[in-house]
C-alpha cells in the first residue's frame, strides 16, 4: 500500500520470531522496506541479521532510505525478487538483473556498483554458509 512501510507487520513478525528462534540465528529479512525504527528493533534482538534490498528502494520514503543507509555494510544483501520489481521497460525481473539492482542502490549508499556487488556477494556467502 502506498505510504505504508509495513511497520506493524514487521513488529508482529519480530514478536513471533523472537519466541522461537535463537538470538544468534542468521536471519535474512527479505525485500526489506522498513524504517529506522524497524531496523533498530530487529537489529537489537538478532545480531546476525541481514537485510535484502531490491530495486524497490527507488520508491522508498525518507525514513526508509535512512534505514537503508543505516544498515551495516556487512549485513546488506541485494535481491531481484524475481519476477517482481522489474527494470523499467521489462515485464519481470530475473536473477541475472542483479547488476541493475546494484545500480539503483549504490548511489544511495554512496558507493560504486562494483564495490557493492563484491561486498554483498561476501555477505551472502557468510549468511548461507553451513555451520
Amino acid at each position: 500500500m502506498p505510504g505504508n512501510n509495513g511497520t506493524e507487520a514487521y513488529m508482529l513478525l519480530l514478536n513471533l520470531v523472537k519466541k522461537g528462534v535463537p538470538k544468534d540465528q542468521r536471519i535474512h529479512l527479505h525485500c526489506f522496506s522498513g524504517d529506522e525504527y524497524v531496523l533498530d528493533q530487529w537489529s537489537s534482538v538478532f545480531p546476525n541479521l541481514y537485510f535484502g534490498f531490491t530495486r524497490l528502494v527507488s520508491s522508498f520514503s525518507g525514513s526508509q532510505t535512512r534505514a537503508l543507509r543505516a544498515v551495516r555494510q556487512d549485513r546488506t544483501l541485494l535481491e531481484t525478487d524475481s519476477p517482481y520489481f522489474p527494470r523499467p521497460g521489462q515485464q519481470w525481473s530475473a536473477p541475472n538483473q542483479l547488476y541493475s539492482v546494484a545500480e539503483v542502490i549504490a548511489p544511495i549508499l554512496q558507493t560504486t556498483v562494483d564495490k557493492l556487488l563484491r561486498t554483498t556477494a561476501v555477505n551472502a556467502q557468510r549468511l548461507f554458509q553451513r555451520q
